[in-house]
């Protein structure tokens, strides 16, 4: 709350540079309730010449005083081409590396834009995407081991840090925080949905728009060893851990109880 009274300050001042002063909250579905009501003042007589963006996945958790005082503008995901074209437009990169990017980012321009300057994060992407396909034929023992591992890995930090801020994890060798953590697992999850509905895709005798289309004939030896109610199963599962870690849920204990829903393949040791 001290965060939303020190913006609702700043707002009460003059523009220095443009014409408006604009506020972006993001993920403002995440705002408690104390937060909200300290921000619907300033929502209901904004000051002159000031914008206020509240950004939110979810309009649920958020009051309905807030919502009835905003104008709501509904933001759909992008098209692969339509992201490949923008990056290549700003000469971020070429065609395939673009649609590349823009299927990584699941239609976020803003994503695409910051992983194309962050190629170590699409690399950790893969390389977490190979890992999950390995788990599956992995026991119990095998996959909880794997947690400490991912939440820990500088490469997935790199990634959840790009992902959600567009700016690179900090280096050095200091122990991530709870909420780098919290985003790690995030990732680990984004990641996993791909993986997956690539699987789910595949298994129905699909093969076109896959999220991962350079492990494809990782994706399509997996599949054939899948039960496909239990990978449909899954999809919902992995969906609804999303929410929870975005109310704070342990990330350790989501990753455990994701890795062990995961289905295993009835090649599986």
């Amino acid at each position: 709350m001290a965060q939303v009274h020190a913006l609702t300050a700043d707002l009460a001042l003059l523009p220095l540079e443009g014409r408006f002063r604009v506020a972006i909250i993001e993920r403002a579905q995440r705002l408690n309730v104390d937060a909200q009501n300290a921000l619907l003042k300033t929502l209901e007589e904004p000051p002159a010449q000031v914008v206020i963006v509240l950004a939110a996945d979810d309009l649920a958790p958020l009051l309905p005083t807030v919502i009835s005082r905003c104008v709501r503008v509904r933001l759909g995901p992008l098209t692969t081409e339509q992201i490949a074209a923008l990056l290549v437009g700003r000469g971020l990169t070429d065609h395939s590396r673009g649609a590349t990017l823009g299927r990584i980012a699941a239609g976020r321009p803003g994503l695409a834009i910051a992983l194309a300057d962050q190629p170590e994060a699409v690399i950790a992407r893969g390389r977490l995407a190979a890992l999950l396909l390995d788990l599956l034929s992995e026991g119990r023992a095998r996959r909880l081991r794997v947690v400490s591992e991912l939440l820990d890995d500088g490469a997935l930090l790199a990634l959840a840090t790009t992902a959600t801020s567009g700016k690179p994890s900090p280096s050095g060798e200091r122990r991530p925080s709870p909420a780098e953590r919290r985003a790690a697992a995030a990732q680990v999850v984004s990641v996993w949905c791909d993986v997956a509905r690539d699987l789910a895709v595949i298994a129905h005798g699909g093969g076109r728009e896959l999220r991962q289309p350079e492990l494809f004939d990782a994706l399509k030896s997996a599949s054939t060893h899948l039960d496909t109610r239990a990978l449909t199963g899954f999809l919902a599962r992995v969906d609804a851990m999303s929410g929870a870690l975005d109310a704070y849920a342990n990330p350790e204990l989501a990753l455990d109880a994701l890795l062990l829903a995961w289905p295993s393949s009835d090649v599986a040791a």
